[in-house]
């Protein structure tokens, strides 16, 4: 059985052919703007088997919540749960799954391209202060092209 080491993390192969199976069907990789030029990088995926949440968890850390949905048929549906990974996980997780993905390949190479416009300090602690103007258009557009991927709806 081979294995993917990562710094800190070691995962099976066919592990990380799942989970980027799941990450293509239910998984959607976000920046959330704050206003900013940071912006908050994520993977997320949500599901109604709380089993097959569990063992994303287990493999990839992360944390796992159920959603409240606000609708008035919401009583008559599953409880659908979702398991988010943030930043600086995404580091080791996303290159390890790359090349397994297929829909959402270019949303983790964006978030990729995302994180190496980071510094190692800002990384950590979210200070702007060194940031150059260039570095924000390039956070801005890669932001845009994420949202363009992104989107529900017919494809135009």
């Amino acid at each position: 059985m081979r294995l993917i080491a990562l710094p800190d993390r070691a995962w099976k192969k066919t592990d990380l052919a799942y989970f980027a199976g799941l990450i293509d069907g239910e998984g959607c990789f976000g920046l959330g703007s704050r206003g900013t030029h940071i912006y908050a990088c994520r993977l997320s995926i949500g599901n109604t088997n709380l089993q097959l949440l569990h063992w994303v968890k287990q493999r990839f850390g992360g944390t796992l919540f159920q959603e409240r949905r606000n609708h008035p048929n919401a009583h008559r549906w599953k409880p659908i749960f979702r398991w988010v990974a943030r930043s600086d996980d995404l580091d080791q997780i996303i290159p390890a799954i790359l090349p397994y993905l297929v829909a959402k390949k270019e949303q983790a190479e964006l978030i990729l391209l995302y994180r190496q416009t980071l510094s190692p300090r800002i990384r950590t602690k979210r200070s702007t202060d060194d940031t150059t103007p260039f570095v924000k258009q390039v956070r801005k557009r890669i932001h845009a092209d994420l949202a363009v991927l992104n989107r529900r709806g017919a494809a135009s």
